[in-house]
């Protein structure tokens, strides 16, 4: 993994570079697992159609993989489907329903660590009555100012937003 000031260095190659050294990781990838075991991921969005590009030109009948959730706007699915050799998955449950049974996916690392944390501080308490906590999880997360202490109460978190986030076993 390379190092920022690395990361820095390499976002100022000129482009002929940066694709010189793109076909040398496809062809590393490529020769490493054999072409019938490699695949690209295709959104449709300009990353993943510059990248199929640069591996085409390399490999023109590697399979592409359009992963269609139905929230993707029509135009990027005729999109997808536009292109040879791509093919189609589309997801057992729609969107709808995987938010209707697991709940919907939180934002960030960060604030799925906190209901995590949340949770194992809730089964020590008794939250009939409703209850504050704030030292267990500042002792986990020191960088959370006082203001930034969240309240705790039933089976909700409450953010600084307001917004109650139901905690539950498969949320």
């Amino acid at each position: 993994m390379p190092t920022a000031e690395e990361l820095r260095i390499m976002q100022a190659y000129p482009l002929g570079l940066k694709v010189k050294k793109t076909q040398l990781r496809i062809r590393e990838w490529v020769d490493y697992y054999g072409v019938e075991n490699c695949a690209v991921s295709f959104s449709g969005g300009k990353d993943s159609t510059v990248l199929l590009h640069i591996v085409r030109e390399l490999y023109p009948d590697i399979e592409a993989v359009f992963c269609n959730t139905g929230l993707e706007y029509p135009e990027i699915q005729k999109f997808a489907k536009s292109f040879d050799n791509v093919t189609v998955l589309t997801p057992k449950m729609s969107f709808k329903d995987v938010i209707t049974k697991y709940g919907y996916p939180f934002i960030s690392k960060e604030v799925a660590e906190r209901v995590h944390n949340a949770r194992e501080c809730l089964k020590s308490y008794d939250l009939r009555g409703g209850v504050q906590i704030h030292s267990t999880l500042l002792s986990t997360h020191r960088n959370v100012s006082r203001r930034g202490r969240r309240k705790f109460s039933g089976l909700g978190v409450s953010l600084a937003s307001g917004t109650t986030f139901r905690i539950g076993a498969t949320c």
